[in-house]
């Protein structure tokens, strides 16, 4: 898994938040970014069950909704991975780290952002950021897709996106 993170942090696109105490910086949120481009494949080396029962769920996602024809764009910044630390959960650093995914994009060229948001916190940071949904995938759909998910139709994962003019 390592391995998995180490190639997306090497793209050199992702955003942190420090917090700076005594001369000292301690990371205190991350969201892992990169760009993608339409019809582009990743090469993802996904080993164990679990990390594959992830995994499956985004492509059920990419199954069911194209983000790029959603927002007519052929170049996003697509994320994996929002995460703040307990210490600072509440002081909303998920919206703020997502916000700057437009300064981060438009300085890139890239007009566009997706990403599937699998808890409530983030899916409200996202929406709380701009984001719009474009697609709702309940538990119970990824179970019939034949994932370990129970089928609870009232637990989702939202593909949610946002175009820069």
């Amino acid at each position: 898994m390592q391995d998995f993170w180490r190639g997306y942090l090497s793209q050199r696109m992702s955003l942190a938040c420090y917090e700076e105490k005594n001369g000292q910086s301690k990371l205190v949120a991350l969201n892992v970014c990169l760009v993608i481009c339409e019809g582009e494949k990743a090469d993802d080396v996904i080993v164990g069950e679990k990390w594959k029962n992830v995994y499956g769920a985004l492509e059920v996602c990419d199954e069911k909704v194209d983000a790029f024809k959603c927002l007519g764009l052929d170049k996003l910044l697509y994320a994996l991975g929002l995460v703040v630390t307990r210490d600072y959960r509440g002081a909303r650093l998920g919206s703020r780290i997502l916000a700057a995914r437009k300064p981060l994009s438009l300085y890139h060229g890239v007009k566009g952002t997706s990403t599937v948001f699998t808890g409530p916190a983030s899916q409200k940071s996202a929406a709380r950021a701009g984001f719009s949904t474009l697609a709702t995938i309940t538990f119970k759909d990824l179970a019939e897709a034949g994932l370990d998910y129970p089928e609870d139709e009232s637990r989702a994962i939202k593909v949610m996106a946002m175009k820069y003019e």
